[in-house]
């Protein structure tokens, strides 16, 4: 008889350090905070310079960012960062 999978731990309720929030939930803040949706890549980026851990997509290529996060967003994902305990 298969199991049912739990709930990850701290759902609702923050998140606990070792736990990073996905690139969908930052996605979600920010659209909520400041009203605008960042790219992936510009997360990406700024979990980069946050030294935060990442994952490199499978068809990227060359360490050269294409669309590098513009300064005026970076500070928007940051505070998404902070919310979530991952800065």
């Amino acid at each position: 008889m298969p199991t049912r999978r739990e709930p990850r731990a701290g759902r609702g309720r923050g998140l606990r350090r070792q736990e990073l929030a996905t690139y969908r939930e930052i996605r979600l803040r920010v659209r909520r905070q400041y009203g605008w949706t960042p790219e992936t890549c510009w997360i990406a980026h700024c979990k980069e310079r946050a030294a935060l851990p990442r994952r490199d997509a499978p068809s990227r290529r060359g360490g050269e960012r294409k669309a590098p996060c513009p300064p005026a967003k970076r500070k928007a994902i940051q505070a998404a960062f902070r919310h979530f305990g991952m800065a």
